[in-house]
């Protein structure tokens, strides 16, 4: 049966079942009276925390466990005390697997792959099954010809020829991975699961490192012996042997210095517009965070020419640019979908509790408990089977705004003309003079070669132990920078890997899937391929995409430069909890473990002067940090 066409409008609430418009308007028209009521009377909502029940027949995330096991016999423990929604079984060389069995794709005798994939042409076509000579071609090529001829958010499971397990992620992360060994098993799982947390220990330098450049860690968690397999790579089992290979990088698309080319703007809204268009037909309705900005009106653009049933989003937070309601009901207004705003409400947030339990690094932003409240109460009342974003969109849009984009100018040798007006365009963008821009040229252009790790936020840090901390961990191995890469380029990568690392807020074992589709395998490949002053021509940010999708979005949207947030929300968050977290940091294992300084004395030595506006939201991401890590115990 199709979806139900949704409504949508200015009042516009979610549509129950059979209920009319005008029944649906009268709903939302005294809900907004009964809450201007209760706001006018000084009444608060009880504050609660209970887990809301998905709404019946909601899709659920695609899932698994696997245990690797040279001694091929019964399925060990682990993989047997797998969360129930797992009710697929196979076993393949050694690999025991339990997986959402919805989500499982045959590859003939050579694996399976878990959840959602499509081909490489335009349009794409979503693929629930392979013939015989697919999945030989994809076996024979050891996972490669997966990654070239489709893309999706998948896990795949293949056994080569010579006997070797390959698991691989695909390009866009969409479905995490994370493994260990124990003893003589390797385990791979998407996120962690609670009976299974006497496991694990802290590891102190990888937490600091996080609490300093999130980006930074690469493979590595914040937990003791628990690995992440990156975007694109594949974790190879034989025997004892573990290695992980890079099937894909975003380097492998970042054109060198003397051959970059224009792109098209139409073939970069075709391969965003199919990308978005093919994920929304995977699910009967899709709940999609709306701000008004640039990169979620895109993703309702591409959503809207797909079969699913779209509902908006909106979180408002007080103060300046809290409030984004103008432009979301611009974007409900432009494209069919359902809409609704949900204020932050501080009944949501538990400072003491972490900001998402099951995720082996800490979210640091209090505000997500807010958001994953929101959606729960959409989810109880209202069928939702997937979670999706505009998350990314920045990173890989290439926003952009420094002198960067004219010392590509010059070391591409361009004409005197084109840096010229990329010279003017940086100025028009940052407000900057020339000759300020034209040293910072300079100066960006002599420090090639000497940027390693990048800078972070080092407040309230250890320093002697950051130090210690940051020649112990590996870095993040995209930001190992091929030869003849241009100086812009290698900020969007950067920009790329401080995009991944977000698991969504949901558990992936009972709830649906999150999903980011601007991180997708052919909007990502087509974007590396843009150079950096075709990102910030005019004087716009993110103007490749701008011009790609003129005429498509309206444009008082297109053309919007402010950016909202919660930022008064988390100000409200950090009064109203300040005790709280001060205690938390003052006596927790961020502080025995020498991770951070003593707050107290800190802060003491600060008074007089002037505070930083961004110290309690600080704070707050320690105390996020510190509640996590409780989880676990010491290192």
């Amino acid at each position: 049966m199709p979806a139900p066409q949704p409504r949508h409008g200015r009042h516009a609430r979610f549509p129950w079942p059979h209920a009319d418009r005008r029944h649906g308007r009268t709903i939302a028209v005294c809900r907004t009276l009964l809450g201007a009521m209760r706001k006018s009377c000084g009444e608060r909502p009880a504050r609660t925390h209970r887990r809301f029940q998905a709404h019946p027949g909601a899709m659920t995330a695609p899932a698994y466990v696997m245990t690797f096991d040279e001694a091929a016999g019964n399925p060990p423990p682990t993989v047997e005390q797998s969360p129930a929604s797992l009710t697929f079984a196979r076993s393949l060389g050694g690999l025991h697997i339990r997986a959402t069995r919805e989500h499982v794709i045959a590859v003939g005798d050579h694996g399976i792959i878990i959840g959602h994939l499509f081909t490489r042409t335009e349009p794409s076509r979503r693929v629930t099954e392979l013939a015989g000579h697919e999945a030989d071609a994809i076996a024979r090529s050891a996972g490669a010809g997966l990654i070239s001829r489709y893309w999706g958010g998948y896990i795949a499971v293949l056994r080569t020829a010579e006997g070797e397990i390959r698991i691989i992620r695909d390009p866009s992360g969409t479905i995490p991975a994370y493994w260990y060994r124990q003893r003589d098993r390797v385990v791979i799982l998407p996120e962690l699961i609670p009976r299974w947390n006497d496991r694990w220990r802290l590891n102190a330098d990888a937490l600091v490192i996080h609490l300093w450049a999130p980006h930074l860690l690469g493979r590595r968690t914040c937990l003791a012996g628990l690995n992440e397999l990156l975007p694109g790579e594949a974790l190879c089992l034989k025997g004892r042997d573990i290695a992980v290979n890079a099937l894909w990088s975003p380097w492998k698309h970042v054109p060198d210095r003397n051959r970059i080319a224009a792109v098209e703007p139409a073939l970069l809204h075709t391969a965003i517009t199919d990308t978005l268009r093919s994920w929304g037909n995977c699910f009967p309705s899709v709940l999609l965070g709306i701000s008004g900005g640039l990169d979620s009106t895109i993703v309702s653009a591409g959503l809207a020419g797909s079969a699913t049933a779209l509902h908006g989003l909106t979180m408002v937070a007080p103060g300046p640019g809290g409030d984004e309601t103008t432009y979301a009901r611009q974007v409900a207004d432009a494209f069919p979908m359902s809409w609704v705003s949900s204020a932050y409400e501080l009944e949501d947030v538990d400072s003491t509790a972490p900001v998402v339990p099951h995720v082996p690094r800490p979210f640091l932003a209090h505000y997500v408990q807010a958001i994953v409240h929101a959606r729960s109460r959409i989810g109880a009342e209202q069928r939702i089977d997937a979670y999706f974003s505009g998350n990314g969109g920045d990173n890989v849009f290439c926003l952009m705004r420094s002198a960067t984009p004219l010392v590509d100018r010059f070391m591409a040798r361009s004409s005197l003309m084109e840096m010229r007006r990329t010279l003017s365009d940086i100025a028009t963008l940052t407000q900057a003079g020339m000759s300020a821009i034209l040293r910072s040229a300079v100066a960006r252009w002599l420090s090639q070669g000497k940027r390693k790790d990048g800078s972070g936020d080092a407040r309230f840090l250890n320093s002697a132990r950051l130090a210690r901390a940051r020649a112990a961990c590996g870095s993040h191995p995209w930001l190992e920078t091929p030869a003849g890469k241009l100086p812009g380029a290698i900020a969007h990568v950067r920009m790329l890997a401080r995009a991944h690392g977000n698991d969504g807020f949901h558990s992936r074992w009972t709830e649906p899937p999150s999903v980011a589709p601007l991180l997708a395998q052919p909007i990502v490949e087509r974007c590396l391929a843009v150079p950096s002053w075709e990102w910030i021509a005019g004087g716009r940010d993110r103007a490749a995409v701008r011009d790609a999708f003129s005429g498509h979005i309206p444009e008082a949207l297109l053309g919007r430069r402010s950016k909202g947030g919660p930022g008064g929300f988390v100000e409200r968050i950090y009064r109203r909890n300040e005790a709280t977290v001060l205690s938390l940091l003052r006596d927790g294992i961020l502080r025995e473990q020498g991770i951070i300084e003593d707050i107290g004395r800190t802060l003491a030595r600060r008074q007089g002067n002037a505070i930083d506006p961004l110290v309690p939201q600080r704070l707050l991401a320690l105390a996020a940090a510190e509640c996590w890590a409780r989880q676990w115990g010491a290192t």
